[in-house]
């Protein structure tokens, strides 16, 4: 089994659902594991962001697996590249296909955070990398499942597989170089990449164990690995040496401890998981912590807010400070000293108003709402007064609704009439067009006998007029040709008469 994260160009969207679940599920050969594809659908749909699905399978040799199996490779995987922490927080649809004739466990993740709406990555390749790398090893080691890392699967041809054609093309090469080899016409790495430049073959890039090769209708190379590729194949020897490694890797491979692999595997897994984890909690947290401080700093304004009201109304009943300055057995500033009590106790006898009037308002609203309260209580001589008022209406009601029905019966059955009397116009008017059109055609017919008769006249006398044209042309030709004759021949005459010799 191998795990594959697809690449988006676009950010990934709907489409991405919508060839998950192609033609295929009418085929029998894909269908939904796990998951809700209309909420899915919509949650994408929800999405401003760019980048907004993280897609990828699960790729097996196997033809299929057992149904348990799946769900628990299933949960293993959110639990590897989600983490406990993310339980809840994320939505993920799985996806099984079948067309390829092997298990495929397709999976489309929202990056959206369910619970903080913001978004989130699930895969991030230099960061996740290696933690998926061991979960994949681990459920390798423990269901037994095919391992791209066993030497025997090891391909001489690396890269994608979708250009079929251009893939053939490139695999035949990869045959010939092996047969060249084979046949001894091929001793080592440079002679190999000499008698691939001298077919206008570019070798675009040279490693230590392959060499990137693209042909000249290709637009991207494509990496061929090991064995001959390798730059250590400097002589047969060389190569042999370079299979008998692989021989050996691939038999040590087979012979490894599996139990002590799987606890190693599971250890390191366990580590990635951990760390990954708690970084989930602490940004759980801090986005948290930032929530509760708006939260705090929005009750606080409005805690303010309301103070500031009490303030100014506190600010409108303040006694008058002009006694400080004054006499005190002065008559004037004993009546300044007046004015001010009594202005000081008329705005606080404003404010009590005021608080008065609130009072008021919420026990008047209270009163109604008892009231009205009270009113939707029935009692039972008013519930048989109001269904006796809803039976008089519900019979008024019937009778209008049956003289409705009646008016339009009667439209109906005056709208049948006009339409079939109409109906019948149409079809002797229709009979009419059909005789007209019956003359018609017999008229046609006729005139195309005639003027075939005519045609064939016509061009009777044209074969005529074109074999006196052609008589006529003949004897014309024969008489110049016989003047000229005689022309000619007088003219000779005229010499030999006159002595002239050729």
């Amino acid at each position: 089994m191998i795990c594959k994260f697809f690449k988006t160009q676009k950010g990934g969207g709907v489409s991405s659902v919508d060839y998950m679940l192609n033609e295929r599920v009418n085929q029998g050969t894909a269908r939904i594991l796990k998951g809700d594809e209309f909420l899915t659908r919509e949650l994408i749909k929800s999405m401003s962001q760019k980048h907004k699905t993280c897609v990828g399978v699960l790729s097996f040799e196997e033809k299929n697996i057992d149904e348990n199996t799946k769900k628990e490779i299933m949960q293993s995987f959110e639990n590897a590249l989600l983490t406990p922490a993310m339980q809840g927080r994320y939505n993920i649809l799985w996806i099984e296909h079948t067309d390829k004739g092997r298990l495929e466990l397709n999976f489309i993740i929202p990056k959206m955070d369910l619970e903080s709406k913001k978004s989130f990555n699930p895969y991030y390749h230099p960061i996740d990398n290696k933690r998926i790398d061991f979960w994949r090893d681990f459920v390798n080691l423990c269901y037994g499942f095919t391992n791209p890392k066993d030497p025997s699967k090891e391909q001489t041809l690396q890269g994608s597989k979708k250009e079929k054609e251009l893939f053939k093309d490139y695999k035949a090469l990869d045959k010939i170089l092996h047969k060249q080899v084979a046949n001894e016409i091929i001793n080592s790495r440079d002679e190999l990449i000499y008698f691939l430049e001298q077919n206008n073959i570019e070798v675009t890039r040279k490693g230590s164990d392959y060499l990137s090769i693209k042909l000249p209708e290709s637009k991207k190379a494509k990496r061929f690995k090991g064995g001959i590729y390798n730059e250590q194949f400097r002589s047969f020897k060389k190569l042999r040496d370079l299979r008998t490694e692989k021989e050996s890797r691939a038999r040590e491979y087979q012979q490894r401890d599996i139990k002590a692999e799987l606890e190693r595997t599971k250890r390191e897994l366990d580590k990635f998981i951990q760390s990954k984890d708690e970084y989930y909690r602490e940004t759980i947290r801090k986005f948290n912590e930032r929530l509760q401080g708006k939260t705090r700093k929005f009750n606080r304004k409005n805690g303010e807010i309301q103070l500031q009201d009490t303030a100014n109304e506190i600010q409108n009943i303040q006694p008058s400070n002009e006694f400080f300055s004054g006499n005190a057995y002065d008559d004037d500033f004993k009546r300044s000293c007046m004015v001010s009590v009594d202005k000081t106790l008329s705005d606080q006898q404003g404010a009590n108003n005021k608080i008065e009037q609130r009072e008021n308002l919420y026990t008047n609203a209270e009163r109604e709402r008892d009231s009205a309260r009270g009113l939707l209580l029935p009692t039972t001589r008013l519930e048989k007064a109001e269904n006796d008022d809803f039976r008089i209406r519900i019979n008024s009601r019937n009778r209008e609704i049956t003289g409705q029905d009646n008016r339009i019966s009667t439209s109906r059955d005056e709208i049948t009439r006009d339409n079939q009397e109409r109906t019948n116009s149409i079809r002797e008017r229709f009979g009419s067009y059909e005789k007209q059109t019956q003359r018609l055609r017999t008229g046609f017919q006729s005139f195309t006998g005639e003027n075939t008769g005519n045609r064939t006249l016509i061009q009777a006398r044209i074969d005529r007029v074109r074999d006196i044209i052609q008589s006529k042309y003949t004897e014309l030709r024969e008489r110049i040709r016989n003047s000229f004759k005689k022309t000619i021949n007088k003219a000779r005459q005229i010499k030999r008469d006159f002595g002239y010799s050729r």
